[in-house]
């Protein structure tokens, strides 16, 4: 009996199927830094694993890191709102969105597209961290820490990573409330 991936090679062709590996390699190793030292290959690679599966996000999502980490914040806003018209409940394609929209300074639309990420998957601790950061920007610091703490329910959350967050948005809270005390 032949195996899923001796199919998909007869299925797709030889170079399909390289790009399919490849693909599958890029997306579930890749970690933060990786996508810098990837480069233009796996950039090829992801798009054309995109054009072959058109309604797999991960590619997409794959495709505005690496874009987002060059700089390419408009391309990686194309791809993300491509994929967000195939694949709307996908909390991926929503929290990579509000990355774009908070580096240009979109906080209400990055807000809106972590909530809604959030509705889909309330358990994703990276969408509740993000939150807070977006939150914490806008000068929200209740809702901030509110997400910060959200975060502490969520699994791979690590408290690195969420702690000094949620000291540094009761700091500003407490910094603004002794502000308007002051006044």
């Amino acid at each position: 009996r032949a195996s899923l991936d001796e199919a998909l090679a007869l299925s797709l062709g030889s170079r399909e199927f390289r790009a399919r590996v490849e693909v599958e390699g890029i997306i579930h190793g890749w970690r933060e830094g990786d996508i810098a030292r990837a480069g233009r290959e796996a950039r090829r690679l992801l798009l054309d694993y995109a054009v072959l599966c058109p309604k797999d996000p991960r590619p997409a999502i794959r495709l505005a890191e690496y874009d987002i980490a060059e700089g390419m914040v408009d391309m990686a806003e194309t791809h993300l709102s491509n994929m967000l018209n195939i694949c709307p409940d996908e909390p991926g394609v929503h929290v990579n969105l509000a990355v774009v929209y908070k580096k240009t300074h979109r906080l209400n639309d990055a807000e809106s597209e972590l909530r809604t990420a959030l509705e889909l998957h309330p358990l994703l601790g990276t969408a509740w961290i993000d939150l807070g950061h977006v939150c914490m920007e806008m000068g929200q610091f209740q809702e901030a820490i509110r997400a910060f703490e959200a975060a502490q329910a969520c699994e791979g959350v690590e408290e690195r990573e969420l702690w000094p967050n949620l000291a540094r948005g009761h700091a500003r809270l407490a910094s603004t409330l002794s502000k308007q005390g002051d006044a």
